[in-house]
């Protein structure tokens, strides 16, 4: 979640239940779920996820027979749409920020230390 200012922000959930309402995984009973400003409780899931919400999983939430070029290229479906151009910006972004991603690009999920798992989640 981006605060006012712009900066990303994590959000702790006390449940299950309560995650999976913010993710539009499950219909909330009452209320509203605000995102930057903007009411996103009628969106479904992948909308929710082209207005910049994001879930990281704990334990190996990435597909391990993916290396983690690949897993990054599913994570973009929801959120572009296909255009390559974003995605590719995308990657570009990412590898600035973790930059020894680039060295483990074409390696399966599954074959990754703990330390480059949480990584390739992050990304």
């Amino acid at each position: 979640v981006k605060n006012k200012k712009g900066r990303k922000i994590t959000v702790e959930v006390d449940n299950l239940k309560q995650l999976k309402t913010i993710m539009g995984l499950m219909d909330k009973t009452d209320g509203s779920i605000d995102l930057a400003g903007k009411d996103i409780s009628k969106l479904k899931t992948n909308d929710r996820a082209i207005e910049g919400l994001g879930y990281v999983p704990q334990g190996r939430g990435i597909m391990p027979q993916f290396t983690i070029e690949e897993n990054m290229v599913v994570g973009t479906f929801a959120r572009h749409k296909n255009n390559m151009d974003s995605v590719n910006e995308d990657f570009e972004f990412t590898l600035k920020l973790f930059p020894i991603l680039k060295k483990f690009w074409k390696r399966r999920g599954g074959d990754l230390s703990g330390f480059m798992l949480a990584l390739a989640q992050l990304a």
